[in-house]
């Protein structure tokens, strides 16, 4: 195929999906967009980690419906000029005048995040009214947008892609352009979350490609759309769903800010202050629409820091909220200063049905990622932590109170090693490991976390921030077998000392063929003493390959498959599976036609697909 014709074949498919490309003058700008430059035909997008700079990439898989490529261009008030807000962010674009890089992240309204726009959407320049350069792609070196060059050539010129969805922050409405997020997105956010209520029926709360957040319910057995809400009062990302025994529905949301460690401006040096509306617990009655209910970011709900950067610490950080024995429990990380840099903390919170605390001294540790559980008696959280995995529990402790077991190290990296000299600076050793992990599930006397590992890697932290890696290969799929009796006698993980308690055994279940590698894995326990494993398969090059799924015991021992799903039903990155009419489940974001898929399996891995309408 030629590349014209490659191209053309490219430009139908956007006008299938977005509709024909309006040769619209400045003035008539006014919408979401994806900004394509015209030099090289990438995108651009806002990298997926501090400090946001803007970079332009290779279309993938699902660059349509990435919020990270997204962006709203809508008139400044009262003229002079435009605004460019991005999707993935929920930040204002502007001009860092120190390396003059284009960035996500405004804190102050001025000439630096205002562009005026010159020339038609299909060959625009974007021009900064602080320094009055345009913005520019670096196309043969590090591709990154800004106004470093102070020239106007080919690279200066740029096409504005129309985008189905809300016109402009805050605006509003269902509509019929909404779009979920693709499963092939890597966004580490949690894009959707299921419940199953104990009709069978299944709730899904889900965030779509412009920024809105929504609840839909479906019937079972058909899987219909009853009802769908839109949540008004989300405060940007969306961080987790569950219900009570009442059917009440709780949401965790935050705001997507980007605050930085050495108290650069006067917002920086309040961080640790107690900010309002910075992480919320939204409520939702029994139909009804959604409630504000609890400000996370209080002394009384949350003793042990201020909240800053919530769910936004790294591009593999995750989050889950978890009801169970009269509390909502909330998992995640957010930030906190210390030494001159940015450190992730993990943490716990625990609030009752009536909005009182029941846990309010969080966690600890680095988190790179983490997600929470109820057992049917306690909370128990997994994180991957500098050394390994690290599970801790929530323990009931009387008068609707609970209390935190400690982190205890469950699986150890293979090369992270005691210091002999404890105020040595940290050892790269510590994180020569790549790990994703799954799953957590009672199995048995035991606790199963199913993840997949690739050992040997030398990597450090910085590049633990993405969801896999082209130069990883060979990732299996593990299990580590984590006794329930006596958790609490385990040892209390302390860095740099890094005993893994007794009893505790882990062992690869599954090795792929070649370089190939396991990912995204989830576990559901079928009530019956076996478990389904479902993963998908993907090339070193990151190239989603295919779905499988196996059954196993409550060892680990393979009792069928793995075998490959027919039609390639792709698992959504930090959304968890479930049980639900007795078979499998879970579900996945299909962005092309705007809607999502619930897909199940029997205990024989007969798979059956549901498409999920939206209105």
């Amino acid at each position: 195929m030629s590349r014209n014709t490659a191209l053309s074949r490219s430009l139908v498919l956007i006008w299938i999906l977005t509709g024909p490309l309006p040769n619209l003058d400045a003035a008539e700008i006014n919408g979401t967009y994806i900004i394509q430059t015209v030099q090289t035909n990438r995108v651009i997008r806002v990298q997926p980690q501090f400090p946001f700079q803007l970079k332009s990439a290779t279309r993938g898989e699902n660059w349509l419906d990435d919020p990270a490529n997204q962006f709203v261009i809508s008139p400044i008030p009262g003229g002079g000029g435009h605004y460019v807000f991005s999707k993935s962010t929920q930040q204002y674009i502007f001009l860092d005048a120190t390396d003059r890089i284009l960035k996500s992240g405004a804190q102050v309204d001025d000439g630096s995040m205002r562009f005026t726009l010159e020339g038609p959407a299909d060959s625009l320049r974007l021009r900064v009214q602080a320094n009055q350069l345009v913005w520019h792609e670096d196309g043969t070196n590090d591709q990154l947008i800004s106004t470093r060059f102070g020239v106007e050539d080919n690279f200066t010129v740029f096409k504005l892609i129309p985008v189905s969805g809300t016109p402009n922050p805050g605006g509003g409405g269902q509509g019929s352009g909404l779009r979920p997020i693709g499963a092939s997105s890597s966004n580490p956010h949690p894009s959707m979350a299921a419940f199953v209520n104990p009709d069978q029926s299944l709730d899904v709360a889900w965030r779509s490609t412009d920024g809105k957040i929504f609840v839909s319910t479906y019937s079972a057995p058909d899987y219909r759309l009853v009802r769908q809400i839109a949540v008004e009062n989300s405060l940007g990302l969306f961080g987790g769903y569950t219900k009570d025994e009442n059917g009440i529905g709780y949401l965790l949301t935050a705001r997507p800010e980007q605050l930085g460690v050495n108290g650069d401006d006067g917002m920086q040096r309040n961080a640790w202050l107690r900010r309002p509306n910075v992480l919320h617990l939204l409520r939702i009655p029994p139909g009804g629409e959604s409630q504000f209910f609890v400000d996370l970011n209080q002394e009384s709900i949350y003793q042990t820091w201020g909240i800053y950067n919530p769910m936004q610490t790294g591009a593999n950080i995750t989050s889950r909220l978890a009801y169970g024995s009269g509390s909502v429990v909330a998992s995640f990380a957010h930030n906190i200063p210390g030494g001159g840099h940015m450190h992730t903390t993990g943490t716990l919170i625990g609030v009752s049905p009536t909005g009182t605390s029941t846990y309010a001294k969080g966690a600890g540790n680095h988190s790179m990622s983490n997600q929470v559980w109820f057992d049917g008696i306690n909370f128990v959280q997994i994180q991957e932590g500098d050394q390994g995995i690290l599970m801790s529990r929530l323990i009931p402790a009387g008068n609707g109170q609970w209390s935190w077991s400690g982190d205890k190290l469950v699986y150890r990296h293979a090369s992270a090693e005691p210091l002999a000299d404890p105020s040595a600076p940290d050892p790269i050793s510590d994180l020569e490991e790549f790990v994703r992990f799954g799953s957590v599930q009672n199995a048995g006397p035991n606790y199963m976390i199913l993840f997949s590992r690739k050992q040997g890697q030398g990597f450090v932290y910085g590049l633990k921030d993405q969801e896999w890696l082209g130069q990883v290969s060979g990732a299996g799929l593990c299990i580590t077998l984590v006794p329930r009796a006596n958790f609490e006698a385990l040892p209390t993980f302390q860095w740099p000392q890094n005993p893994v308690g007794p009893g505790i055994v882990t062992r690869e279940i599954r090795t792929p063929q070649g370089t190939n590698n396991y990912v995204r894995p989830r576990l559901v326990d079928m009530n019956d003493g076996t478990y389904v494993a479902v993963f998908e398969e993907w090339a070193t090059n990151q190239q989603y390959l295919q779905t499988l799924a196996m059954r196993i015991d409550a060892n680990g021992q393979t009792l069928a498959g793995p075998i490959v799903l027919n039609g390639n039903p792709r698992i959504q990155r930090a959304a968890d599976s479930f049980r639900i009419g007795g078979q499998a489940g879970w579900i996945a974001g299909d962005g092309q036609n705007r809607r999502m898929m619930l897909h199940t399996l029997d205990a024989s891995l007969n798979l059956r697909s549901y498409p999920l309408s939206l209105q």
